[in-house]
């Protein structure tokens, strides 16, 4: 590697130098005037592994006398991670969804030091300064702890079909219930919302489902793979559980991935008329060993197949909770859909708020209130909510 001066310039002047590896992959050094820009890592598969160009401040990459780096910054994308050093300390970590990206896009970004493609993909920034921590996400930002403390509870929020947004960005009612439970007191940075369906119509999206309830070839292996990527962010105190708030055709699919994937520390699951065949047509298994407690949430006016019903497994007790005069689009509030919405989205954000804070005083004290009777033989909780010990958000 080269040795760089206390100003930052290397001896060489202009140069391109190749080393390969024993391994089949390479290394290239670029070098122009007199300042290191950049080291690209590539697979023996040709593939650009890692890539380190100069931090924001500097104009070129400087190295400590062990070969490390002491200021630049390094880009992972086969993981997701981009780090910025300045002075042997990190001052920025960038968690992007390396997913998204294709050997184009990475290329553009390498020739050209920046992509719109690359730049979309970011989920979440955490900056450094004098030991002031700050993370900032694609749908909100808070300042952590001085000693960078995490989120001591999560949840995780999944929408339905016929996502009209752009691929990885969450429909707006999903961001919306996100901003309703930050308002109300709970940690932003502890809610992560995940897309899926994006681009999507019911015409589209509804024979994917079906195809995928049956194969788990399609929707499940997506929701494994943005799983993988969330929990591999070094931002997540994986000790804590997990609360899934799972509307409509998210349901299904994320069940099967729970199953597939024992690890996924999910210790809480909601379903919000969500159509399934495991617990419906098929009672099914629970085989995740981490999830405690399952809430199936549905309207009696909800006409979605296998949604407006109770859910039942071979193996687990699920709570039913079935609110009289709710539809499939009442779950997240909505100012244009009157009062009955009103009370049910409010009744639903109450409700899985609790869920996330495993606040179990909440969650009874909301199935015990005057209008809610409960069948002990299904385990199902009628929530009457014209009853006027249930409020709206503008009653």
């Amino acid at each position: 590697m080269y040795e760089v001066g206390p100003d930052g310039r290397v001896v060489a002047k202009d140069e391109k130098r190749r080393i390969l590896l024993p391994d089949g992959s390479k290394e290239v050094y670029i070098v122009k005037d007199h300042y290191l820009v950049s080291i690209e890592k590539i697979g023996a598969d040709g593939k650009t592994v890692s890539w380190i160009t100069p931090s924001e401040s500097n104009h070129g990459i400087e190295i400590n006398a062990d070969d490390t780096v002491k200021s630049g910054t390094l880009h992972n994308f086969k993981d997701g991670w981009t780090v910025e050093i300045k002075n042997n300390e990190i001052s920025k970590t960038i968690i992007f969804d390396s997913t998204t990206l294709t050997d184009a896009q990475i290329d553009d970004f390498i020739k050209n030091g920046t992509s719109s493609a690359y730049l979309a993909s970011v989920r979440m920034v955490v900056t450094n300064e004098n030991g002031n921590v700050k993370v900032e996400t694609t749908t909100g930002s808070s300042t952590l702890g001085l000693d960078g403390s995490l989120p001591t509870m999560y949840l995780i929020s999944a929408n339905g079909i016929a996502n009209p947004m752009p691929e990885n960005v969450p429909p707006q009612y999903e961001t919306a219930y996100r901003n309703i439970l930050a308002a109300a007191g709970a940690d932003p940075n502890s809610i992560y919302l995940l897309p899926v369906f994006e681009q999507g119509t019911a015409v589209t999206d509804f024979p994917l489902w079906i195809f995928d309830a049956f194969t788990s070839q399609l929707m499940t292996k997506e929701i494994i793979t943005k799983m993988d990527a969330l929990f591999s962010s070094p931002l997540i105190n994986h000790d804590k559980p997990i609360a899934a708030v799972l509307y409509s055709g998210s349901f299904n699919p994320f069940m099967m991935a729970l199953g597939d994937r024992p690890d996924y520390n999910v210790d809480t699951v909601v379903s919000l008329g969500g159509p399934s065949l495991i617990g419906t047509i098929f009672q099914g298994k629970i085989t995740n060993p981490n999830i405690k407690a399952i809430y199936n949430v549905y309207g009696s006016n909800d006409v979605i197949p296998l949604a407006a019903m109770n859910k039942t497994f071979t193996n687990f007790t699920a709570t039913n909770v079935k609110i009289l005069g709710a539809t499939h689009f009442d779950y997240f509030y909505d100012a244009n859909r009157g009062s009955v919405n009103d009370k049910v989205s409010k009744f639903v954000e109450e409700f899985t708020k609790a869920t996330m804070e495993h606040d179990d005083v909440t969650i009874t004290n909301l199935l015990h209130k005057n209008g809610v009777t409960y069948d002990d033989k299904s385990n199902t909780y009628t929530v009457d909510i014209s009853n006027s010990s249930f409020t709206g958000h503008n009653s």
